[in-house]
Formats: structure tokens, sequence, C-alpha cells
């Protein structure tokens, strides 16, 4: 008989970053964008799961629970002498690449990114099921029926998402190429946000309440990324001087207020805070998340096209995939 433990609990926000996100009684509170009012006061185990998130099936049957989330453990079990050198300013070229390792995950393995995979593959089925429709190749509609097609549930095997994480990863490196990158010691009474959707990033030449997620105008466009690494430290990539990486102080409160206004938005179930004081930002934008934008273009074959985008806006549900617990 086997040994392995069979890990269920899938964490995709890592115990060991929210731990940094802790009061004195080693609790966090959960803003759950759905019930903004009655925030959970937890420990960090008890929060940012889901049941065999990162399972994958075997070829010859059953599924693997336990790769993925292992991979992941021994890439977040770094995570806390890594911030204390953060901390510290004392960070070197190694630290730098561990420090984007991380937030390379953060960004590609969370709800927010793999709900707009899963979603995104669903409307590229539903558009298929148009086109066999209309060139003949489905069956007549029941009577009555004929917008059956329009309100079909199709569901997404999850793991198609997790296929989607190295081509993502990819991607966001690109990203992390063009920007030169900042540490903010933050030296005010207000202690930064963070959220089940961390990394962030956006047009900052747009006026704020404009912005759309993860929307550049490359190659000259202009972009800001934040990453909260705790209350007091947050990592701010900008546009120019790439490669280059260096530590600032931080003594404004309204530049604080403006980028948990940010973090706050972009969280997409929850808003993670070490208090309560900041209640008022974090309602603010409780009804809307970054979620995706599907648009179908008729193609001249007679086929269409799918284009997704981010935008802010409230977040759908998604439909339960029957193979899951």
């Amino acid at each position: 008989m086997g040994t392995d433990i069979q890990k269920k609990r899938h964490h995709y926000i890592p115990i060991t970053y929210l731990n940094h996100f802790t009061d004195n009684l080693g609790r966090i509170y959960a803003y759950r964008k759905d019930d903004v009012d009655t925030p959970l006061h937890v420990r960090p185990s008890e929060i940012a799961f889901e049941r065999y998130y990162y399972s994958q099936p075997l070829p010859e049957g059953g599924r693997d629970n336990n790769t993925l989330e292992d991979f992941f453990s021994t890439i977040e079990t770094t995570w806390p002498s890594l911030v204390g050198r953060i901390r510290s300013g004392s960070t070197d070229p190694l630290d730098v690449e561990e420090l984007f390792t991380f937030m390379t995950l953060m960004r590609v393995r969370v709800p927010a990114t793999r709900d707009l995979i899963e979603m995104s593959r669903a409307e590229e089925v539903k558009a298929t099921l148009g086109v066999l429709n209309r060139s003949g190749m489905l069956p007549p509609m029941p009577p009555g029926y004929d917008n059956l097609l329009n309100d079909v549930i199709i569901s997404i095997d999850p793991h198609q998402s997790l296929h989607a994480i190295p081509d993502l990863s990819r991607g966001f490196g690109t990203v992390l190429d063009s920007l030169g990158f900042e540490v903010l010691h933050n030296k005010t009474k207000i202690g930064f946000l963070t959220s089940d959707n961390p990394v962030i990033y956006f047009d900052p030449t747009v006026p704020e309440g404009k912005i759309l997620p993860y929307q550049i105008r490359p190659p000259h466009g202009s972009i800001e990324l934040l990453f909260p690494i705790d209350p007091t430290t947050v990592l701010c990539g900008r546009t120019g001087r790439p490669g280059t990486f260096r530590h600032s102080t931080m003594a404004s409160s309204q530049a604080v207020k403006r980028i948990n206004r940010f973090l706050s938005r972009f969280g997409y179930r929850f808003v993670f805070s070490l208090d309560r004081t900041q209640e008022s930002v974090i309602s603010k934008y409780a009804n809307t998340s970054p979620v995706g934008k599907f648009v179908t273009v008729p193609t001249p074959t007679g086929g269409v096209f799918l284009s997704s985008s981010w935008v802010f806006g409230p977040r759908p549900s998604k439909p339960k995939w029957s193979g899951s617990e």
C-alpha cells in the first residue's frame, strides 16, 4: 500500500505569502467581494484554497493530486527568508530572480486567470456549435427552442487551464523584461492590502476610473505593475530602464491609498488586510473584479473569430465541471 498522502486542499494563494499580512493573533481579515460587510478573521491556512485545484488526470486513470502542489511548495518555502532580505534592502540578482519566479506563479495560477481561460474555452465551444448549426450539421432545434444554443451551459475541465500556465508565464515574462523595478518601503501608518489576485498591471496614463485590467499598448505603451509583499513593502514595476532594481522609501499616505485602490479593485474573490481600517476602499470595489469580455466576429469563410480581453465587472458564475469533487 502506498504511503503518499493525497493532498486535497490546494492553496492558490500560498500560506507563506499570507502569513506576512497577519495580525498579532496570526490571522488576516478576508473580505469576500460577494459579502464585503462580513469579513472573515481567519488563519492563512483556512482561506484561499480549493479542493484538488491543481490535480491532473493520469494516463492510466485516476489523478495526480500532489505533483503540482509539491512543485509550488518548493518555491513557497523560500518566501519567508526572501521577504526578510527584501525588507532589509539587501537583495542581489539571485533574490530578484527568485522574486520574479514567485510573482509569475502568483500571476498565472490564481482563479482570476484560470477562470478566464476556462470561460474562453467555453465561449469557443459555443461559437463552434453556432457554426455547425448554421452549416446544417446539427439536428434541428426542438420546436419552441430556437435559441437553445445561446442558452446552453458549457463547463470546461479545469485541467485545461493548467495547460495554459506555461504560455501565460512566458507572456508575463515579456512584461517583466520591459520594466524597471523599485521596492517601495512604506513608512506611513497605512498598510498595503493584498488579494487573491495580487499581481496587477495597467496603463497608468489612462485616468484611474477608466483603466482596464492588464491592458497595455505595446511596444510603446506605459505599464505600471504592483505586487504587495507585506503591509509595509510593495514591488512596483514601471516602463523604462528595463533590468533595473532599486529600493526607495514611500512616505506619502496618498500614494499608499492610491496603490490600495488598485489592489482592492483587482481582487477577484477576496481582498486581504492586516486590520479593518480600510473597509471603505474595499467596499467601494466590492461589486467589480477583473473578468473576461468575449466577442465573436464572423469570418469570410463562415467561421467565427473569438477575441477575449480583461474588463472590470461582476464576477460571473462558472459552471462546475462534473468531473470535479
